[in-house]
């Protein structure tokens, strides 16, 4: 699970966490995680939970 958090308007995150999660993770250790890593970026006043992202190898962003 992995954590960032944009502390200025630049669009490039400023901090980031990640924690190793195994697959077998139940709902409470992955919730745990969470707010670990909300903690360890400060807290937060929005947070968007995203499962995954789909990244084309190779192809320069746009």
């Amino acid at each position: 699970m992995t954590a960032l958090h944009f502390g200025d308007m630049s669009g490039v995150p400023t901090l980031v966490r990640a924690v190793e999660l195994s697959d077998e993770a139940s709902s409470a250790e992955e919730s745990a995680v969470r707010d670990q890593l909300i903690q360890e970026c400060g807290g937060s006043r929005s947070v968007v939970a995203v499962d995954s992202i789909q990244v084309d190898a190779g192809k320069p962003g746009g």
